[in-house]
């Protein structure tokens, strides 16, 4: 009981609040902003102040000498002590700020009020930067090392003491920041000693089976990292979809002999095809599930009690998280994916690149968050770049001069018209069909287009003789 109470006092703080002639005292939370405080803090005041100050645009509370407080924040960002004091004052009639007697002393003053002054956490933050600076030395010097064995060894006690020494700290210290850097770093010399395994085993081994052991053995590390960090799950959650993704595609490649970009349509097609699960995994990784419809008069009871609104508020938030994660997890693969396929120089691959930048500028459209949408959008927009820098590299000189450059700026024209006429304005509903039907068109045209890179026509012609 003694130490809930700790807990509860120390996200209070006491202020001396002055209105006009006379003082209040009350204690307001640390974490939440001064705009959510205030009309709290107006109705212990009393003297019915909240509706006086509709006659002077609202009131303000501010530091002796100092300018009003950023409503926007919270006060513990704000540095609020036990028992300062501070002026509920009319926005209009606001205290004067006190005039500097010492040039130096004013502008050391400024200086301490700045926001983006260096602080405690920034430099730990530089800390962990460079800690993780270190460790990416590390990884480097391994990397170039001509000894496999010695390094599949470093690697792997690397990778082992990373894991404990992070679950450690996130775990008994509470330092999930650094517990997590060491988790990711973990991630990375496990990859590492993956990729050297097979050659300290079979020098003569091949560098697919290296690629293959690196994804195995990083995917294995990420789950256990997960498990022991389990407060960074957002981030180890997003390095495991991609990561499960790539080991997919590297083992049917390895056992199908495929070349790289091969290796990437495929890869492109599975972030295609999970990007349509996305939602569903972050509702479920969220803890929320929709009861299930009734089938009978009898079932009409079951499941009607109302979910707390806390609990649907903080859980909706963690699925938005998670959604926000994987969309950027896929668009990095999908990036890394579209400059694999396209490497090849090929018709084929480049128009699967352009199908592909479409479907996901399409499915781009139904994410209503800016974070959710705009890693779909980057990723479209570089698979249409990557066309378009094939075309260059293909065309002809005349070419390039009298189609693409005027194409160009008719595609910059159109652009521009719809950026005057779309934000704002409605499309009618037939025209939100219309676009679905479009999407589905375009996701079923990468199946023939997937079956050409991977070279699929040629071999049942070659079988049919």
């Amino acid at each position: 009981m003694k130490g809930t109470a700790k807990d509860v006092t120390s996200r209070l703080v006491r202020l001396r609040l002055a209105v006009g002639s006379r003082s209040v005292e009350l204690a307001v939370p640390t974490e939440i902003p001064l705009a959510d405080l205030l009309p709290a803090i107006l109705r212990h005041a009393g003297q019915d102040l909240a509706d006086q100050g509709v006659e002077h645009e609202g009131w303000v509370l501010q530091r002796l000498g100092q300018p009003p407080l950023d409503e926007n924040r919270t006060t513990a960002e704000l540095g609020l002590a036990d028992g300062e004091t501070v002026h509920l004052r009319p926005r209009s009639a606001a205290l004067p700020e006190v005039d500097f007697d010492d040039l130096v002393d004013g502008i050391a003053s400024q200086m301490r009020s700045r926001r983006d002054r260096w602080n405690d956490r920034l430099t730990r933050w530089m800390l962990l930067a460079f800690a993780g600076f270190a460790l990416a030395l590390g990884w480097m010097t391994l990397a170039v090392a001509e000894n496999p064995l010695l390094s599949t060894v470093l690697a792997g006690a690397s990778a082992a003491g990373l894991l404990v020494a992070g679950g450690t700290l996130a775990r008994a210290k509470s330092a999930t920041v650094t517990g997590s850097v060491l988790g990711v770093f973990g991630v990375a010399y496990a990859m590492q000693c993956g990729w050297f395994l097979p050659a300290a085993i079979y020098p003569a081994a091949p560098p697919a089976m290296g690629l293959v052991c690196a994804a195995v053995l990083g995917m294995l590390l990420a789950v256990l990292a997960l498990l022991s960090i389990s407060d960074a799950a957002l981030l180890f959650v997003g390095i495991l979809l991609p990561g499960s993704l790539i080991t997919v595609v590297l083992l049917v490649s390895a056992a199908l002999s495929w070349r790289v970009d091969q290796a990437a349509a495929f890869g492109l097609a599975l972030c295609v095809v999970a990007m349509s699960f996305v939602p569903t995994m972050s509702f479920r990784l969220a803890g929320l599930s929709l009861p299930a419809l009734p089938s009978s008069a009898d079932e009409l009871d079951e499941d009607v009690e109302p979910v707390p609104h806390q609990t649907v508020v903080e859980r909706s938030a963690v699925a938005t998280q998670y959604l926000v994660t994987f969309n950027i997890a896929l668009a990095v693969t999908e990036v890394v994916m579209f400059t694999a396929v396209v490497s090849a120089w090929q018709l084929w691959q480049a128009v699967l690149a352009l199908v592909t930048a479409g479907l996901l500028l399409l499915r781009a459209r139904s994410l209503e968050g800016a974070w959710s949408r705009w890693p779909v959008l980057i990723a479209g927009g570089y698979g249409a770049a990557v066309f378009w820098a094939w075309l260059l590299v293909g065309a002809d000189p005349v070419l390039r001069l009298a189609v693409l450059f005027p194409v160009s700026l008719v595609l910059v024209l159109v652009l521009l018209l719809c950026a005057r006429a779309m934000p704002g304005r409605r499309p009618k509903p037939y025209w939100g069909r219309a676009i679905d039907i479009v999407e589905g068109l375009v996701a079923v045209a990468l199946i023939p287009l997937l079956l050409a890179v991977l070279d699929v026509y040629l071999l049942v012609r070659g079988l049919a003789g």
